[in-house]
């Protein structure tokens, strides 16, 4: 809830005030260096050649300066390095007695003579004004003080969304990868480098509030223990009130009060600003820089009275921490509180500002894409014909997700048709569920030879209870099977046995259906319109064809080995493909006319083929392959295994696609979504176990976790031998280098005398397992159903007990991938 609220608090403000937190970053990042550019662009004017002669007192520069510009001299600013101009003020004789400012020039300090106005001055002045207060007053000042307490909230906030499960691992913080690509590259760029300048954005807020509010800067005086300034307006120094004519008082000795000066500060100074009174008898306050000062706002303070007593000194050095930090606020807002470095990190920081506004705002327009996507989506469901009916509910047990999408779509043909409904994964399910449903349609697919996919195990094993809990409970049932095993369909008819066992009664005849058998799937669209689905909503959800793919690389990723050839394959969509997939989703590849072509001239060629033969091969069913890559990669990466039949010949699918098919050729795959094998959103430890050509879905599950920057991740992975058989070595060893595995163990099962595969691995690091899976990791697990699979499951139950991972596969933490 907490996260919920401040991720939407975050985006908010940063759409909000991100504009101007860009306006102000970009103005104090040209104002980092100000004057060492205006020193730069008028040589001749506030520097001029150093001589022998010494410069002159400050009353020999106003009388100087007298003829020169007539009007009383505001202030003086002397600097004792050699060469450097003097800046003075001076207000007309006309402007005396007006609010009208005085204007700066710069003088010769060797004669007197003006110089000229400095170039750049102004422009600086209005820069200035845009960063404090937009140019646009006291309505201004508010805003800017409001977009200093947003960027507090902002830095704030995303420190709070970052904050990583290992605090203390520098790389979870500070590691960023340029090789990223799209919003994941984005979403880098906004929270490492965010991260990086987090202190710096929080001390330019904290410290630029004092110029906005007056009632935040009295608590930061109030904080710091310094007296709260008096304000403007109340009785100054020699004032008076009422209108009354000011009293005359002693005329300022110029002369003697510098040499008042010389004598109380005989280390003298870099820099000295000498404020003259605006009325006589007032005193004279100059400040003044060390000549060694640890900043340039490092300022002593020094009042004289006309005569040239000292009335007050006050040494910077002398003061308590907090009144230095108050004197210095402006240091530690531009950095230079904290020298060179401090100044160009701030400067680097204020320059970063616009970048922070733009991927926010890509990031933020990302989402909204993603809700129109949803939007458009919801649109297959419509608003139900009676919300008060009790809805049929809809349970799917599904492993390779053909069979949650049709779960779906049954839930869209017949909420069409205003029957409600409810869809919901039988790992979510029990017997009191089923009873207070009272009418059931399962969609169940069956895994292998006639098992429950993962995520029913429980489901199963509770529906072999011997009650009659189930009595009055209907059903319908749409179970899907493949053929070419022999207990074609094996769970639903074994789940449709203990329904019957239990007392449930059934909607209508089962329907089993393969991949594509359109006659079941007409069966099934009959069944729902007995249920109120109207059959042409139901026609609406056949499959999605599928899509044309240029095959655009292809690899032998295994030369030389003793099994069979294994190619990465990539694929670029061709214009009009619109086809999207995340980690653990699955491509379809249909195999073209001229493979099935190609094989038969083989066949014939070898001593002919029957016509069943022929039949056989020209009916091929679609051939599922994990995706090994992410839609952020641009292209659609697979790991193929040449299969290879006892007589030589190559696997119809995996032959053409390991050589058959050219480069440049198109190839028809359809996506499908397979939400049974979906990583953790979330950073949560990952663990992932697999072998062979398995190593494709684990891939694209690392290669996502890479552009989420999610570290805490273990690899357990098994093939042949190492020096043949390790496919993509330098990606992984990579990702091990870098930090994003935190740990990898590899079996090479011919690599020594006694067979080691990845269970064994896996069953060496039990108590590091047992670690992971209270740290709350997910396990995904991609490869060979034979051997590797089951044995790893074994060795997972024996690690957390076989009850705690039916709990981990409820919930969505152990997922298979597995054929």
């Amino acid at each position: 809830m907490i996260r919920s609220f401040l991720f939407t608090l975050h985006w908010f403000i940063g759409i909000t005030a991100g504009t101007v937190l860009m306006v102000v970053g970009i103005t104090g990042a040209m104002m980092s260096f100000e004057d060492e550019l205006l020193l730069a662009l008028n040589r001749g004017v506030m520097t001029v050649e150093a001589r022998a002669e010494p410069v002159l007192a400050p009353e020999a520069l106003v009388a100087a300066l007298a003829p020169q510009r007539p009007g009383r001299v505001t202030f003086l600013v002397l600097q004792a390095e050699p060469g450097r101009a003097v800046r003075a003020s001076v207000v007309p004789p006309v402007a005396e007695g007006t609010t009208q400012r005085g204007t700066a020039v710069w003088l010769d300090p060797y004669d007197g003579r003006i110089l000229g106005a400095g170039r750049g001055e102004a422009t600086f002045r209005f820069i200035r004004e845009i960063h404090r207060w937009l140019a646009w007053g006291d309505i201004g000042r508010s805003i800017t003080g409001i977009s200093a307490i947003c960027l507090v909230v902002l830095a704030a906030s995303g420190l709070y969304l970052r904050w990583p499960r290992r605090p203390l691992d520098w790389r979870n913080w500070f590691a960023l990868r340029f090789a990223l690509r799209g919003r994941t590259l984005f979403w880098e760029l906004h929270s490492v480098l965010g991260t990086w300048v987090l202190p710096l954005y929080l001390l330019a807020a904290l410290t630029g509030l004092t110029w906005s509010y007056t009632w935040y800067r009295d608590a930061v005086w109030t904080l710091a223990g310094v007296p709260i300034p008096q304000r403007a307006g109340a009785a100054a120094d020699g004032g008076g009130g009422g209108g009354r004519a000011r009293p005359q008082g002693q005329a300022l000795d110029l002369g003697a009060v510098w040499a008042a000066f010389g004598t109380a500060v005989p280390g003298g100074y870099s820099r000295v600003i000498l404020r003259m009174p605006a009325q006589p008898g007032q005193p004279l306050r100059v400040t003044y820089l060390d000549p060694a000062p640890p900043n340039s706002r490092a300022t002593n303070t020094i009042t004289l009275a006309p005569d040239g007593r000292v009335r007050e000194h006050t040494r910077y050095d002398a003061m308590p921490l907090g009144h230095q930090l108050v004197t210095a606020r402006l240091a530690l807002h531009t950095g230079e509180y904290f020298g060179l470095g401090g100044r160009i990190a701030m400067a680097v920081a204020a320059l970063l500002m616009p970048l922070f506004g733009v991927t926010g705002w890509l990031l933020y327009l990302g989402r909204r894409r993603q809700k129109r996507a949803a939007k458009a989506l919801a649109k297959q469901f419509p608003v139900l014909a009676d919300a008060t009916a009790p809805p049929l509910l809809i349970a799917f047990a599904s492993q390779g997700g053909t069979a949650h999408a049709m779960a779906w779509q049954t839930a869209a043909s017949l909420r069409a048709a205003g029957v409600p409904v409810q869809v919901a994964s039988v790992a979510t399910l029990g017997t009191s569920d089923l009873v207070a449903a009272g009418r059931v349609l399962f969609v169940a697919s069956t895994f292998g030879e006639g098992e429950p996919p993962d995520a029913a195990r429980a489901f199963a094993r509770g529906m072999a209870a011997q009650d009659r809990a189930l009595e009055g409970v209907e059903y319908g049932m749409l179970s899907l099977g493949d053929r070419s095993y022999a207990r074609f369909c094996g769970f639903g008819r074994a789940l449709e046995a203990a329904l019957g066992r239990r007392g449930a009664t059934p909607l209508f005849a089962t329907v089993e259906a393969a991949r594509e058998d359109a006659p079941a799937l007409a069966r099934w669209q009959d069944a729902l319109g007995t249920l109120g689905a109207a059959r042409e909503a139901a026609l609406a959800w056949t499959a999605a064809r599928p899509e044309a793919w240029r095959l655009a690389a292809r690899r032998h990723l295994n030369p030389g080995s003793a099994g069979w050839p294994v190619y990465h394959l990539e694929f670029a969509p061709e214009p009009g493909t619109a086809a999207q997939w995340q980690a653990g989703d699955i491509a379809e590849f249909h195999v073209p006319a001229e493979a099935v072509s190609a094989q038969e001239r083989a066949a014939e060629a070898e001593g002919g083929t029957d016509l069943a033969t022929r039949s056989r091969v020209s009916g091929l069913a679609p051939r599922d392959y994990s995706i090994a890559s992410v839609q952020e990669d641009g292209r659609m990466h697979l790991l193929i295994r040449e299969m290879r039949h006892p007589d030589g010949r190559t696997g119809l699918a995996s032959g053409w696609l390991g050589g058959g098919a050219a480069i440049g050729d198109r190839l028809d795959f359809r996506i499908r979504g397979n939400p049974g094998f979906h990583g953790p959103e979330d950073d949560r430890p990952l663990i992932l176990i697999g072998n062979g050509t398995g190593l494709a879905g684990l891939r694209a599950h690392l290669r996502r976790r890479a552009r989420l920057g999610h570290r805490l991740n273990w690899l357990v992975y098994g093939e042949r031998n190492a020096a043949q058989d390790f496919h993509h070595r330098a990606e992984v060893e990579a990702w091990r280098a870098e930090g994003l595995l935190e740990r990898l163990d590899l079996a090479f099962s011919r690599d020594q005398a006694s067979r080691l595969y990845v269970q064994h691995r896996l069953r060496e690091a039990l108590p590091a397992l047992r670690a992971w899976v209270e740290e709350g990791a997910a396990i995904l697990v991609c490869g060979s159903a034979e051997g590797m699979a089951p044995a790893v499951h074994a060795v997972l139950a024996e690690a957390v007990g076989a009850e705690r991972l039916d709990m981990l596969v409820a919930e969505g933490r152990y997922r298979r991938d597995i054929y």
